[in-house]
C-alpha cells in the first residue's frame, strides 16, 4: 500500500482519498489487475510508466497497481524493509523512511503542482511522526543528493512545522500562483492528455531555474522509454521503430 492509502489505513486522523495505489513486484502486477477484474473492476484510460491502467467500479475507489514507483529507484533493499501494515491483513507499507521519501519525492518531483498542497503536507506531516531520528536523517541525505533539494527540504520543514502544532510558513507561494492561474483565468482550457502534462512540467520547471528548464528540453529529445499510451503511435512504433521515435519526439518538442 502507498501514500494517501497508508495513511487512511493507518491513521485515527481523515484522510482524502481519490483512488488507491498499490505496489506490487512487476511479475505480480497483471495477476492482481485480474483478481480485480475477477471481483467486477475494469480498466480506465492509459497505462503509465510505473503502473496499469486504473481499475474502476461502481461505489468503489479507484484502485491503481503500480510495478515501480516513479522517479524513485525501487530496490531489492526497500522491498526488504516494507513491513506488514497494522489492522490490515495481507498489506504490506513501505518501510518508514522509504514510505516519507516517496511521498516527498512524488510531490515535488513527479507532480509539482501539488508543492506545499495541504493534503500532502498532512500526509508528510503523518508520515515524519512514524520516523525514527536515524530514518530521518536517511531522508535527509537523500534530500541533500537531489537536484531539487531545496524544494524537497521546504516540504519536510512544512511537516515538521505541521506535525509540532504551530504555525506553518508556506514556502511554495509561487507553485499556488501558478495553480490558481491553472485553474483559474487558464481554466477555459481544460484537461488534454495531450498537452497538459507537458504545459504543467514546463511550467513548473521555469519556477525552479535554467537548469530544470534545460531539463525538460533534453528529456524531450531523449529516446522513449515505453511505448505511447496512444494507438495510433504505439502500432507506428512497431511497424517503423525509428519514424515511430522521431514522431513522437517532435511531438514532445512542440507540446513544449
Amino acid at each position: 500500500m502507498l501514500k494517501g492509502g497508508v495513511a487512511a489505513l493507518a491513521s485515527a486522523a481523515p484522510v482524502d482519498v481519490h483512488d488507491v495505489d498499490v505496489l506490487v513486484r512487476p511479475l505480480q502486477a497483471e495477476q492482481l489487475a485480474g483478481l480485480l477484474d475477477e471481483e467486477g473492476f475494469h480498466a480506465t484510460g492509459p497505462a503509465g510508466t510505473a503502473h496499469l491502467a486504473q481499475r474502476i467500479a461502481p461505489n468503489t475507489v479507484q484502485i491503481e497497481v503500480h510495478f515501480a514507483l516513479n522517479d524513485i529507484e525501487l530496490s531489492d533493499a526497500m522491498w526488504n524493509r516494507a513491513r506488514p501494515l497494522d489492522g490490515a491483513v495481507g498489506l504490506s507499507r513501505l518501510g518508514a523512511a522509504d514510505h516519507l521519501w516517496h511521498l516527498l519525492v512524488h510531490s515535488v518531483v513527479s507532480h509539482p503542482h501539488r508543492r506545499g498542497s495541504l493534503r500532502d503536507v498532512l500526509l508528510a506531516a503523518e508520515a515524519l511522526r512514524d520516523c525514527s531520528p536515524t530514518e530521518l536523517e536517511e531522508v535527509e541525505r537523500r534530500s541533500a543528493s537531489h537536484p531539487l533539494t531545496l524544494r524537497l527540504r521546504d516540504l519536510v520543514a512544512m511537516a515538521r512545522e505541521l506535525s509540532a502544532g504551530g504555525p506553518v510558513r508556506d514556502r511554495f507561494r509561487r507553485e499556488a500562483a501558478a495553480n490558481y492561474l491553472l485553474r483559474g483565468p487558464l481554466g477555459w482550457l481544460g484537461f488534454s492528455r495531450f498537452w497538459t502534462s507537458a504545459f504543467l512540467s514546463a511550467l513548473f520547471a521555469l519556477l525552479d531555474g535554467a537548469a530544470e528548464r534545460q531539463r525538460e528540453w533534453e528529456l524531450a529529445w531523449q529516446r522513449p522509454l515505453f511505448s505511447s499510451p496512444w494507438g495510433f503511435a504505439a502500432r507506428l512504433e512497431r511497424r517503423a521503430p525509428r519514424l515511430g521515435r522521431w514522431c513522437r519526439n517532435a511531438v514532445k518538442v512542440a507540446r513544449l
